[in-house]
């Protein structure tokens, strides 16, 4: 052992053949209790260690330089904020009731990885609020993910019984192993495995080449972070054809923060999307009118002569990347969003176009009242996650305002011209244009 503090090898004749004892009991486990003994100085906001065996300080070996030095000042640095206040508390309490400390806390073992500690000590000398520990530090960051390992049993049976006819799967991101389960037609349970689940994604992908890349970004930021997401895409099926899947899934952290699995269940909706697909596809039939253009049109053409009439086009910006990206759902989600933030209002009719664009009509309204109301929805349209979890909308907005008979393909394309200015123009997301009409 080497002497750090001169004045403090004195506090105790004793101690040094109690740190020796202990370092020669941590070592005859070989390795199954890792740690070591340290004797620490609690003085105010500051924890300095005054010695710590070479065993303990190895617990830290991936913490980078920088912060190994400032530990030697002052080792409340390797812990969370948290866990430096539990730490001085349990001292305190130790020493009031003259028990031994011991508290279970988290610790940097790298610097963006955390691992527990069992710091167990008692008080080798105090003077006012200074007060000098030998504890014996064991890493326990593997019995707490046994413990760990036990909930995200029971959380994942519980999926499991409110699954019906899905897959269940669970990645287990240190072994990079994918076990799924789903269950027969006659009820019966069927479980696999497949190991080396990274490599298979990319010598022998599951999914298709147009959402892998989607689908590796969502599965790499539920390894980050704990994350609770879905997504659409279409998957391979037995006969090597594709067919579209939802997949709901969740990542599962250990005590310290650290993403252990990814766990969810995987539902065929090839059907359902397949019938979504036939019930928008109004939207993109080259020169068919719409729905909602032949209502304005006929609007238009039963008004009064004294009415004014106001159309806008609103469109939402990559709207057709959207849905590749995100899947039909997310388009749908959208869509109705847009609807209803514009139903109810000044507006008489409302109705979406397709590729995300949505056509507005209001009888009688005053300019002013018009821009006021189309600006302040785009303002609300684009709040984050105001359409959908984690995403935000970027709109733009043409109209068009006419007074007396108005034709509607004419008021129409002036709309639309005013749209693309608004797309043209820096900054600016809603364009007006006046039209003519007759009296």
């Amino acid at each position: 052992m080497q002497k750090i503090v001169a004045e403090d090898w004195e506090l105790d004749p004793g101690f040094r053949e109690r740190l020796a004892a202990w370092d020669v009991f941590l070592e005859s486990f070989d390795g199954l209790l890792p740690g070591g003994v340290g004797i620490f100085n609690f003085d105010g906001g500051h924890i300095r260690p005054l010695y710590v065996s070479e065993s303990a300080v190895l617990l830290c070996e991936g913490i980078e330089p920088e912060l190994r030095g400032e530990a030697r000042e002052n080792v409340a640095c390797l812990l969370p904020e948290e866990d430096q206040k539990k730490l001085r508390e349990c001292a305190q309490t130790a020493r009031r009731n003259s028990k031994i400390l011991d508290c279970v806390i988290r610790y940097y073992t790298s610097k963006n990885k955390k691992g527990w500690m069992w710091v167990r000590g008692r008080v080798m000398n105090e003077y006012r609020d200074r007060l000098v520990y030998m504890m014996v530090l064991l890493d326990v960051t593997a019995q707490k993910e046994m413990e760990n390992e036990l909930r995200i049993q029971n959380e994942r049976y519980l999926l499991l019984e409110e699954t019906s006819n899905e897959i269940l799967f669970e990645l287990k991101l240190n072994d990079d192993v994918l076990t799924y389960s789903y269950r027969e037609l006659n009820g019966e349970l069927n479980r696999r495995r497949i190991s080396h689940y990274s490599r298979l994604m990319r010598e022998n992908p599951l999914v298709h080449p147009e959402h892998r890349d989607m689908f590796r970004e969502q599965l790499l930021a539920a390894s980050r972070g704990a994350v609770q997401n879905q997504m659409e895409y279409l998957s391979r099926i037995s006969g090597n054809g594709y067919e579209w899947h939802r997949v709901y899934y969740k990542s599962v952290e250990d005590e310290s923060g650290n993403v252990l699995r990814i766990i969810g269940r995987i539902r065929n909706i090839h059907d359902e999307v397949l019938k979504r697909q036939r019930g928008l596809q109004h939207y993109h039939v080259a020169g068919a009118e719409s729905a909602i253009q032949r209502k304005v049109r006929e609007c238009l053409e039963d008004a009064d002569l004294e009415d004014s009439h106001a159309v806008v086009i609103l469109s939402v910006y990559s709207f057709k990347k959207m849905v590749e990206e995100r899947g039909v759902a997310c388009g749908d989600a959208v869509t109705r969003f847009i609807l209803s933030l514009f139903r109810g209002g000044v507006f008489d009719l409302t109705g979406p176009l397709g590729d995300g664009k949505f056509l507005l009509y209001a009888k009688n309204i005053a300019k002013d009242d018009l821009e006021h109301t189309v600006t302040g929805m785009i303002r609300l349209a684009e709040s984050p996650g105001a359409a959908a979890d984690g995403l935000t909308l970027c709109c733009n907005a043409g109209a068009a305002v006419a007074d007396g008979a108005v034709d509607f393909d004419m008021i129409f394309q002036e709309a639309e011209a005013a749209l693309d200015d608004a797309k043209l123009m820096k900054g600016a997301s809603y364009v007006c244009s006046c039209v003519e009409g007759e009296e």
